[in-house]
């Protein structure tokens, strides 16, 4: 029988884009290589859209009337905060601080992507709404 005895260390990596930043993450999670958590965007300040809109009816009859205003509509903004209160309550954030999407969620923002990094979450909840 072996023992494997692994030294912790830190290192420091530069990544030029948000894709890249995905690419690095889903790498890391691949590999088993703890990240510590990313909580926004690294790259630039990013303005959430506080517009009330008509989000699909596919997201509608997921995040139900309650996370709506009384006519029906929801912001960039409301539609962040409840990806970031759903999974942390069904408990789908995993330890790098992405989030796994179950098929009625992708179905909900209509992707076919599984895993949502933290500085991704305006682009998922900007697809609760129509083009």
């Amino acid at each position: 029988m072996s023992t494997h005895v692994y030294e912790l260390f830190m290192i420091e990596v530069g990544v030029s884009s948000p894709e890249k930043l995905t690419q690095l993450m889903m790498f890391c999670h691949e590999n088993g290589i703890i990240v510590p958590p990313i909580s926004a965007n690294p790259f630039k300040q990013i303005t959430v859209g506080t517009e009330k809109k008509l989000p699909t009816k596919v997201f509608k009859g997921f995040c139900g009337p309650e996370n709506l205003n009384s006519a029906g509509k929801a912001s960039v903004s409301d539609v962040c905060e409840f990806i970031k209160t759903y999974a942390r309550v069904h408990k789908l954030t995993n330890a790098d601080s992405s989030i796994e999407l179950p098929p009625r969620m992708q179905e909900a923002f209509n992707t076919d992507k599984s895993r949502y990094y933290p500085h991704e979450f305006v682009y998922l909840a900007e697809k609760a709404f129509p083009s």
